[in-house]
């Protein structure tokens, strides 16, 4: 017994609906994780190279790391981002021996600093 009861108005049949599987979920949310991730590496390297701390090329090390793994797993990502990451990896980072409030090492040492002046 069938039935050929129509679709409700604006609904679309069953083999045009959009569907996600659990595995395309979980895609982008590794996406999403390594996105951030990447940010804070980013951060940290800049930080790290402001301060001319002898782990610098650690940081480069795990940013590159991270990246890498970006433009293996979702190559089309990386490809549009890469300019931009190359272009705003400076941004944010400041003179050695200056104090930016938005650096999260120059807030850690900000007493220390605050004493200096």
């Amino acid at each position: 017994m069938t039935t050929d009861t129509p679709a409700p108005t604006g609904a679309r049949p069953l083999d045009e609906a959009v569907t996600t599987t659990v595995a395309d979920l979980q895609r982008t949310r590794y996406l999403r994780r390594l996105l951030a991730t990447r940010e804070v590496l980013a951060k940290t390297y800049r930080e790290r190279f402001s301060h001319e701390l002898p782990d610098v090329l650690l940081a480069l090390d795990a940013l590159a790391a991270c990246e890498d793994a970006i433009e293996r797993e979702f190559p089309e990502v990386h490809a549009r981002l890469y300019s931009t990451w190359c272009v705003n990896l400076g941004e944010g980072a400041h003179e050695p021996g200056e104090y930016d409030p938005a650096c999260g090492i120059c807030r850690a040492r900000a007493p220390q600093h605050l004493d200096a002046a």
